[in-house]
């Protein structure tokens, strides 16, 4: 009945056989032709039991393929949500334990991972461009239509909150000086112009790294250019916008700030 315990048994008898020595030669025909026979019936029946379990598990695997080609197309097709197609994986990641064969699950835990990794990078897309359109949105009701930044939390959950809890800058210099401590800590470039005032940034913070103080967060910094009203009520915004919109993607995308 278990085929691996006969063939070990099998194994034993035979090495056996060859220490008998001469007390056994008188029967060494008979007995050991009848016993090969039965040796080679029982080998051929483990082959066949190991043939057969290789066609299931290559069965299973062809499923678990097909199961999974169903997640592929679901994310090509990009009509259903992520979460739906994450489920859709997670089944698939069960269903692996059907597979025994260690090295054919391992070939397949590799097809999975891609798989994954390619709905991990598809939903870092979305939420990125969910979050550049959200902070273009928000700029243009901050800088243009001059709305305050403080009124605005609630249409953008998406959104950083200390971006919406800033304290105003009063002066303009001050302002712009926040904006390139900002440009400096991003690494960003900032306008030629704004070069020596850029300069003096970048000592004060080096300085302050020698001293062993901490850099200034960059959520605080955003917070007080978007509530300083009477500055951008002042200011030409339209130079500013697109680098207000640089430093707010940079340090505001996942895995960024």
């Amino acid at each position: 009945d278990d085929i691996h315990q006969a063939r070990t048994q099998a194994k034993a008898l035979q090495a056996r056989w060859k220490t008998i020595g001469p007390a056994g030669n008188r029967f060494e025909s008979k007995w050991w032709f009848a016993f090969k026979a039965a040796n080679d019936n029982l080998f051929n029946k483990a082959k066949s039991v190991q043939a057969e379990q290789k066609a299931a598990q290559s069965q299973a695997a062809s499923q678990w393929r097909e199961q999974l080609q169903q997640v592929q197309q679901a994310l090509e097709n990009d009509q259903t949500a992520a979460s739906d197609i994450q489920q859709m994986l997670d089944k698939c990641q069960l269903a692996l334990k059907e597979v025994n064969d260690s090295k054919l699950q391992k070939t397949l835990t590799k097809e999975l991972a891609a798989v994954q990794a390619t709905l991990d990078a598809a939903v870092d897309q979305q939420l990125n461009e969910a979050f550049t359109s959200a902070t273009e949105q928000m700029l243009d009701q901050v800088l243009t239509a001059k709305q305050p930044a403080s009124t605005l939390q609630p249409e953008y959950p998406a959104l950083p909150s200390l971006w919406f809890k800033g304290d105003g800058i009063d002066e303009p210099q001050d302002w712009l000086k926040t904006l390139l401590t900002l440009e400096v800590l991003a690494q960003l470039d900032s306008p030629e112009a704004d070069g020596s005032l850029r300069s003096t940034v970048q000592l004060q913070l080096m300085q302050a790294k020698l001293n062993g103080e901490s850099l200034p967060s960059a959520y605080p910094l955003i917070g007080e250019l978007l509530a300083s009203q009477a500055v951008l009520a002042e200011l030409d915004t339209l130079p500013f916008r697109q680098r207000l919109f640089d430093v707010c993607v940079h340090f505001g995308l996942p895995g960024e700030a």
